[in-house]
This record gives structure tokens, C-alpha cells and sequence, in this order.
């Protein structure tokens, strides 16, 4: 037998020390990423949300907030504007959303928003009529999911530099941010939100103190509601539905919000899966222009 060979036999097992070792290194790891979320988090979020692109003073912009939802049926910003523009009230839009953003996400957005002083508000009505955990169904703690906290700082620092936020969200049709979602199972979905509830007056109170900011300035907020799908993809179930529009009218009473009033009725071929798809998105924008120059017209000059 050559004198380098191994005898033969079973090959020797790591020491047991080993094991207890590699769980706490990987407790310690996952720990060091958490705790590097929290602090990264509030950057991330202004990446993600492109606030860097709200100018400053905001005088006679309209900023717009919201999910997906919101990204995939109101046009991008310079679109929009043109739009407005052509209706004879030039104006700068700013269109601040994010995929799978909820209330929790809006600190940096609320803070940056109020300090720019903008003409007009818009938000997303869902975000803040139904609780922040979207996940609920999907077995995520309440709150924000510390894995998806996790997650998006991991983005934030692999990302940033990588491509221009307000180019990204200003690009008529955003290649890497495509509306294509898939319809999914409607059985499923129903089942889902069969487990979420109207938001709480906690959940709430970070909007209320954001409009109350927003007035003391003299900007209007708005809700905006977003169309579902006319079919068994976008019901809601009653319970759910009856809960939100208790809140919504307590927000229209409470927080001094403006009721935008009903949007226009889209077809199931207005939408590209679960979202808005162009025909859905180009008549939802040119109602959304027009009530954007009726609103600034009625408003303080």
C-alpha cells in the first residue's frame, strides 16, 4: 500500500462540539442580518421608494402612494403629468409605490411627504382601510415579517447603484417591473382574506398624524380607491368589505380626507392577471387626471 493511502474504513466524524458550534455561528449570523435591517431599513426604504425624487419646496406637485395596485393603474409620473398638463393645469406628479408595501412600510414616506409640502396627497385607500399584515394568511408573525425585513435591506445594498430609481418608476412600460402577475386561484384568495380585518385605530394613527400635518400646511389628502376585478377574482368577501367601508367613512369624517368618489368600472379585460393591464391603466389614469385638476382648482390657489 502506497504510504500516502488512506487505510480503509469509515471516515472519521467531526468532533460533537462542532454542531452546537455551527448553530450558534448560524443564530449569530441571522441575529447580525436583523439587527443590520433595523438599521438599514429606514435607507432602504427611501431607495425603494424613490422619495429622493420628491423636490423640494413641492409647491405645485401631487404625490401619489401606494402598492403594486397603485404602480400598475395610475400612469408613471411624467406620463401622468402630460395628462394633466393637457387638461390645462400643468403640474408635477410624483407616483411613491412599492410592490407589497403596507401602513408599516410609510414611516420615512409620511416624513419626507410632509416635509415637501406638495399640493395635493393621493394614497392608496387599502393600505390604510385594512390591517398592515398582509401576510396574516401566509403564517407571518403580526407586523412586518423580520424576513422580509431581511430581504429587502439584502436587496437595498446588493441594488443601489445598480439603476436609477426615478428612471425605473418614470419609464412608460418599466421592463424589470412588469404588471404580469398570474390571476392565481380565486378559492384560494378568498380563503386568505377571509382571515384579514379592518385596520385599528393603532394601526391608524401614523396616517392621522401625517394628515394632520398635511393640513396644517394647507395640502389636501385623498383616498384612492383602486378597481378589483368585476368577477370571482377580485370579490371580497361581505364581512371584509362592510368592516373597510366603516373605516373609510370614519376616515373621510375624522381625518378630513377627500372622497375622490366611485372609479371608473373596468372589465375583466382591463386587467393582466391580478393588476391593471394597459387598458385597465390608460382608463384609470385619464378619470384619475381629471379629478386630480378638479381637486387643485377647488383648493386653496
Amino acid at each position: 500500500m502506497p504510504h500516502n493511502a488512506r487505510p480503509a474504513g469509515p471516515s472519521p466524524r467531526p468532533p460533537l462540539w462542532t454542531w452546537p458550534a455551527a448553530l450558534a455561528f448560524a443564530a449569530l449570523l441571522v441575529a447580525g442580518l436583523a439587527l443590520l435591517s433595523e438599521w438599514q431599513m429606514p435607507q432602504a426604504r427611501r431607495y425603494f421608494f424613490g422619495l429622493d425624487r420628491l423636490p423640494a419646496p413641492a409647491a405645485d406637485t401631487v404625490v401619489i402612494i401606494g402598492t403594486s395596485k397603485t404602480r400598475c393603474a395610475v400612469e408613471p409620473d411624467r406620463v401622468l403629468a402630460a395628462r394633466v398638463a393637457a387638461l390645462g393645469r400643468p403640474m408635477r406628479v410624483v407616483r411613491i409605490a412599492r410592490d407589497a408595501a403596507t401602513a408599516d412600510d410609510l414611516p420615512e414616506v409620511f416624513a419626507s411627504v410632509a416635509r415637501a409640502r406638495p399640493r395635493l396627497v393621493l394614497i392608496e385607500s387599502d393600505m390604510l382601510i385594512y390591517e398592515p399584515n398582509v401576510y396574516r394568511s401566509l403564517g407571518a408573525a403580526p407586523g412586518r415579517d423580520w424576513r422580509l425585513g431581511i430581504r429587502d435591506t439584502a436587496q437595498y445594498l446588493l441594488k443601489r447603484g445598480a439603476f436609477t430609481v426615478a428612471a425605473a418608476e418614470n419609464r412608460p412600460i418599466p421592463r424589470e417591473r412588469s404588471c404580469l402577475y398570474g390571476p392565481g386561484d380565486p378559492d384560494a384568495r378568498h380563503a386568505a382574506l377571509v382571515t384579514r380585518s379592518a385596520s385599528t385605530v393603532v394601526d391608524r394613527a401614523p396616517f392621522i398624524a401625517f394628515a394632520a400635518a398635511l393640513h396644517d400646511g394647507g395640502t389636501p389628502i385623498a383616498l384612492m380607491h383602486i378597481p378589483r376585478q368585476p368577477d370571482a377574482l377580485g370579490a371580497m368577501p361581505a364581512a371584509l368589505e362592510a368592516s373597510g367601508e366603516a373605516v373609510r367613512q370614519a376616515l373621510l369624517r375624522d381625518a378630513g380626507v377627500i372622497d375622490l368618489g366611485p372609479p371608473p368600472q373596468l372589465s375583466p379585460s382591463d386587467f393582466a392577471g391580478v393588476h391593471a393591464g394597459p387598458t385597465g391603466r390608460d382608463r384609470y389614469s385619464a378619470w384619475l387626471a381629471a379629478r386630480l385638476v378638479q381637486i387643485v382648482r377647488s383648493s386653496r390657489p
